[in-house]
């Protein structure tokens, strides 16, 4: 599909993949709604290897600025990438992700349009998220809540200085401006390791979204949270098991110690400094209660896993066929 003629300062983009049909259409049901104007945005959709191609299952033609494009290669940072690349010879200066899950207020764009021009500081901002169940949620997962950015807001937040992850806007629901995001593809131009991070397929490894965002401190911006923008985000029955926060809280812990190596040059610790001392941490991890044990036996996974690999690329660094591979 052609990109359209006219195209608008803020583009809104959803990276999706076998996205499922009814939380697809309300999330762009909800984009139909919002206040700001068709002719304000853009409208951006990624289709990242879907099987069945979306250009046969989506319908764009109410938005005069609405496309969609095919990336073959699978996973969130590939996905996120096409988008930027797709809109750097464009006139957007401002890009809004969103989710296929995701369910906008319906002054979403407005409010986010009228943040752009009362904080200049901020590269990037977003709002709360706010679990909409299918089912009765379990007990456990109050405390765990946070991986699946469910981080209720009071008042603004911001910082230029990240001292805990939970400052970073989760990207969905983030507005970008282009100087961040134009960073964010030098970086990666730079270090294509960067694309070992992100979600792909079942795999949940993470961290792309979230070095993305930091590029905003990297070129001296900060980053924001406003309570102001609001959106429900999907939580079905199976994204609530103990067996998918297992495999989250796994990729997050991955993603977060891949992601320190690349941008810090931070090796990940060792689960215990002697393997004696390594048994001891995954018994006691076994002899938790359950679910507490199931999760934080996933977090020492996470952590092992992103340990061998940042060693073995000390030992024997990619070849720059094999960074372009990855």
């Amino acid at each position: 599909m052609n990109p359209p003629k006219n195209m608008s300062q803020l583009t809104v983009v959803i990276c999706t993949h076998n996205p499922k049909e009814e939380f697809i259409q309300e999330t762009l049901a909800a984009l139909r709604a919002q206040t700001a104007p068709l002719d304000a945005w853009d409208l951006l959709v990624i289709d990242n290897a879907s099987t069945v191609p979306l250009d046969r299952r989506l319908d764009l033609s109410w938005h005069p600025g609405g496309r969609i494009i095919r990336e073959e290669s699978l996973g969130t940072a590939h996905a996120r990438l096409r988008s930027l690349r797709e809109l750097k010879t464009s006139p957007s200066s401002l890009i809004l992700f969103v989710d296929d899950d995701n369910i906008l207020a319906p002054d979403y764009i407005a409010q986010g349009l009228a943040l752009e021009k009362a904080w200049p500081q901020l590269g990037c901002w977003g709002g709360q998220l706010v679990a909409r169940y299918e089912t009765e949620p379990p007990e456990w997962l109050e405390n765990y809540k946070k991986y699946f950015a469910i981080l209720p807001l009071d008042a603004p937040l911001w910082t230029n200085r990240i001292h805990s992850y939970d400052m970073v806007p989760p990207t969905a629901g983030c507005f970008v401006r282009r100087a961040v995001w134009e960073k964010y593809l030098q970086l990666v131009a730079d270090s294509p390791l960067r694309l070992t991070l992100g979600a792909r397929g079942q795999e949940q490894a993470r961290g792309e979204d979230t070095d993305l965002i930091l590029s905003a401190i990297d070129i001296g911006l900060g980053v924001g949270r406003f309570p102001q923008l609001s959106a429900e985000h999907i939580m079905p029955a199976g994204r609530i098991t103990v067996a998918y926060l297992e495999n989250l809280i796994a990729g997050v812990f991955f993603g977060t110690g891949v992601l320190e190596f690349i941008r810090q040059g931070k090796i990940p610790r060792p689960v215990g400094k002697h393997w004696l001392d390594r048994q001891l941490i995954r018994r006691r991890a076994r002899r938790l209660p359950a679910p507490i044990s199931n999760f934080y036996q996933a977090e020492l996974r996470g952590r092992e896993k992103a340990r061998a690999l940042v060693l073995d690329w000390q030992k024997q660094p990619p070849s720059a066929s094999e960074r372009r591979a990855v």
